[in-house]
């Protein structure tokens, strides 16, 4: 879950929520989350003040998929995330 007030405004409330089904029955495949990005903090992703252009590379170490099944993984979704003014390009 992902809130933004950026106007700190304190009459905001919440009323989500995550319910979880059990089943007997196993699913043929099985399900992870895996999050890999850049450090994100003010002082690690600083955009130049009127920068038409910035780029940010990452790139994951061999010890950071060491631990992946043989067979690979399967990628199915990706969340690229910014505020208000970033453009998301591969």
């Amino acid at each position: 879950m992902h809130y933004d007030n950026q106007k700190l405004l304190s009459n905001r409330t919440d009323s989500s929520g995550i319910r979880f089904y059990l089943g007997n029955k196993l699913r043929q495949y099985d399900l992870g989350y895996l999050t890999f990005g850049t450090d994100s903090s003010a002082a690690a992703l600083a955009i130049p003040p009127k920068a038409e252009r910035f780029i940010v590379d990452a790139y994951c170490t061999a010890t950071a998929t060491q631990n992946f099944p043989e067979e690979g993984i399967t990628v199915i979704s990706t969340f690229p995330h910014t505020h208000l003014q970033g453009i998301f390009e591969i």
